[in-house]
C-alpha cells in the first residue's frame, strides 16, 4: 500500500502531459519534442552568436595576410630605417642581435622560468627565446614586418643547439613591431 502511494506521487510529479498521471501513468505524449526544441533553439541562437563573435576576432598578422606570430604594415619607410629601429626596439626590451647568415635581423635573449621549464631538457643547457624578423615590400611605400618566434636550447653551440617554432607571446610581439613601426614612421 505504501509503495503505490509513492508511485503515484512519483509519476504526477514528473508527468506535465495530464492530470490523470497518477492513475495512469503510460499516457502518450503528443508533443515530445517541446521541451526539446526550446532547448535547441536557443543552443542554435548561442552558437551562432559565436560563430558570428570568432569570425570578428581574428588575429592581427592574419588579417595583413601574414602567416607568422606578429605582423604590422610599416608606410613610407625604407627598409634600412626599419632594420634600425628593429634594432633599438629589441636592444631595449633585453633582447641581443644574433644575426644569421641569411637574415640579419635575429633576435635572443634568455627565456623565462616558465618558457625554461617548458621547453628544457634535464641535462642540456638553458633556453633563449628567438625571434626572427622578416621584411616583405607590398605596394608602393608599405613593408610588412613581420615575426616567428624560437624556443631554442643551448643557443651557443651550433652542434648542438635545438630549435623549436613557438606560437606563444603574440601579444609580447605584437606589442614589439607596433614600437618598431611607430618608431620607424617617426623616422
Amino acid at each position: 500500500m505504501l509503495i503505490a502511494s509513492k508511485m503515484a506521487v512519483f509519476t504526477a510529479g514528473f508527468s506535465s502531459t495530464s492530470k490523470s498521471a497518477a492513475i495512469n501513468p503510460m499516457i502518450k505524449n503528443n508533443k515530445p519534442f517541446n521541451f526539446i526544441q526550446r532547448g535547441l533553439l536557443s543552443s542554435f541562437i548561442v552558437l551562432g552568436l559565436l560563430v558570428i563573435c570568432a569570425a570578428g576576432c581574428a588575429s592581427l598578422s592574419r588579417k595583413l595576410g601574414s602567416q607568422r606570430v606578429a605582423a604590422v604594415i610599416i608606410k613610407d619607410s625604407s627598409p634600412e630605417t626599419i632594420k634600425a629601429s628593429a634594432k633599438d626596439v629589441f636592444e631595449s626590451h633585453g633582447f641581443d642581435s644574433a644575426p644569421e647568415e641569411d637574415n640579419e635581423l635575429v633576435f635572443q635573449k634568455k627565456a623565462s622560468f616558465g618558457n625554461a621549464f617548458l621547453y628544457s631538457d634535464w641535462y642540456s643547457g638553458t633556453v633563449w627565446v628567438r625571434t626572427r624578423l622578416y621584411i616583405e615590400e607590398r605596394k608602393t611605400g608599405e613593408i610588412l614586418l613581420d615575426c616567428d618566434v624560437f624556443m631554442v636550447q643551448d643557443p651557443e653551440d651550433p652542434l648542438f643547439q635545438r630549435e623549436r617554432k613557438v606560437r606563444a607571446s603574440k601579444s609580447e610581439f605584437q606589442k614589439l613591431l607596433a614600437e618598431v613601426k611607430r618608431d620607424a614612421e617617426r623616422k
